[in-house]
């Protein structure tokens, strides 16, 4: 009875230690993955909100064009429009969706009907967009939205694709009921500001050097004392795996505490095996045995007791890894999860643990002296 517990000790804690592993891997890979889906994401520049006067620091879509042009080390200047609510409006049926702007480059956004956006809408400001599957839903019900014309504002669009992010369910609940038009498109559709500029360089060892050229350009295109604010969004996804690799680090630190009770529970019990075999250690010392045989053999009892506890805790583990991985790719489409490093750093943590917890109760019982032993 006292092994079976020392060895659910040891269970619990494996399967702790491979569950928070297992789950927080596929969770931060799903999530980097899907972030990452779009390539190289370039650098964000936005009006600073709490200036004095941000209306006169707006950034506008002839800003984009005057940019590019103008400064070397910019490969591409495009204006954004982000999330803009509209109302959707398609014989009678509406929908309060959010429009936003394209350049016909995105790799995150897959086609389920239709086609994507192009280069050709792009250039020639062509009347047409994308739709999410809720939307299409929501306006359309059963019906085909390719080749319907709604309205969006006081703009008509004709659908040329339904869309579904690359990310799966979670990614599709977060853009909801969206449309996506090419951003020339939406310039003449929509007045006012773009909500920020998105741009790439050329040479990203010249980035403090670009940042200060951008930053001067923009205040001589609109007021000297502008602020902006300019985002390297790579930087942005490195800093969010760092906060996943901190929080992992963190929760696999307190799994493994309860590795450290298992191997002190394991240490525990062969020190009461040794006080309890006396006797029998009394009698294979006088027979012959030595010492290095009595170490081995309470040292491979200690790696059993380890290892019967660590292989279920470990299948345990992994169980939960893999459905709960299921449940990741369903919401993000993308759940890597390291098998072979889990498993092979169990094992390895797991004889390490068994021959620290028994080397102490094996040096003990094979220092005991046969005939003080036999004579009690």
């Amino acid at each position: 009875m006292r092994s079976i517990l020392s060895v659910l000790g040891i269970l619990i804690g494996t399967a702790a230690v491979i569950a928070i592993l297992g789950v927080s891997a596929a969770a931060s890979g799903a999530i980097s993955d899907a972030l990452a889906a779009g390539g190289d994401p370039g650098y964000a520049v936005a009006a600073d909100s709490s200036q004095d006067n941000p209306a006169g620091a707006a950034l506008r879509y002839r800003d984009a064009a005057a940019l590019a042009a103008r400064l070397q080390n910019v490969s591409r200047v495009i204006p954004v429009y982000a999330n803009r609510v509209y109302r959707a409006v398609w014989h009678g049926a509406h929908d309060d969706i959010r429009l936003s702007s394209s350049d016909g480059s995105d790799t995150t956004l897959r086609a389920t009907s239709g086609r994507k956006l192009n280069s050709n809408d792009l250039l020639t400001g062509a009347r047409v967009c994308i739709i999410s599957v809720s939307a299409a839903k929501a306006i359309f019900g059963d019906q085909s939205p390719v080749g319907e014309s709604i309205h969006i504002g006081a703009s008509r669009l004709t659908v040329v694709g339904v869309f579904d992010p690359e990310g799966g369910t979670l990614l599709n609940s977060i853009i909801g009921d969206a449309v996506v038009a090419p951003y020339t498109t939406v310039h003449d559709t929509t007045a006012g500001p773009v909500d920020f500029l998105q741009f790439w360089l050329v040479d990203r060892s010249k980035q403090s050097e670009t940042y200060d050229a951008f930053t001067r350009a923009l205040k001589e295109q609109h007021e000297p004392r502008s602020a902006y604010i300019i985002q390297d969004e790579s930087q942005t996804l490195s800093a969010f795996n760092l906060v996943l690799l901190l929080v992992t680090a963190s929760l696999a630190a307190i799994g493994a505490i309860s590795l450290l009770v298992a191997g002190i529970g394991i240490m525990n019990i062969m020190l009461v095996t040794v006080n309890e075999r006396m006797r029998e250690i009394g009698i294979r010392r006088a027979v012959g045995a030595t010492r290095g045989a009595i170490v081995t053999q309470f040292l491979v009892e200690s790696v059993v007791l380890s290892a019967c506890g660590g292989m279920i805790g470990i299948g345990l583990g992994l169980a939960v890894v893999a459905g709960v991985a299921n449940i990741i790719r369903q919401l993000l489409g993308s759940a890597p999860v390291p098998y072979l490093p889990l498993v092979a750093g169990s094992v390895g943590v797991l004889v390490i643990i068994g021959v620290l917890s028994g080397t102490y109760p094996a040096l003990r019982a094979s220092r005991m002296n046969p005939i003080d032993v036999l004579s009690q």
